[in-house]
């Protein structure tokens, strides 16, 4: 994980590649904001480079904690689990 800080808090992010790009549900960034807004944990989802074989993410979390609570870290963990899982890798 890295984490750099950010005027407000902290960024808290973890970095790896899919063999494609996620779909809306994972990149939509007003979705994740909103959320965040409204007191929940949401992580945003970055597409930072495409290749022919395929495409590296940043999964992010923005917080005031660093390192990141326990709640932080579970979303985190569960979005990263979840992209990998929806293409089975």
């Amino acid at each position: 994980m890295e984490s750099r800080p950010m005027p407000t808090g902290w960024q808290h992010s973890l970095r790896f590649d899919l063999p494609q790009q996620p779909t809306d549900e994972f990149t939509d960034s007003v979705r994740a904001l909103t959320e965040l807004n409204n007191g929940f944990t949401f992580p945003v989802v970055e597409v930072i480079e495409v290749s022919d074989d395929g495409c590296t993410v940043l999964v992010s979390i923005f917080s005031r904690n660093n390192p990141p609570s326990p709640d932080e870290q579970a979303a985190l963990d569960g979005t990263v689990a979840e992209l990998r899982a929806a293409f089975g890798t």
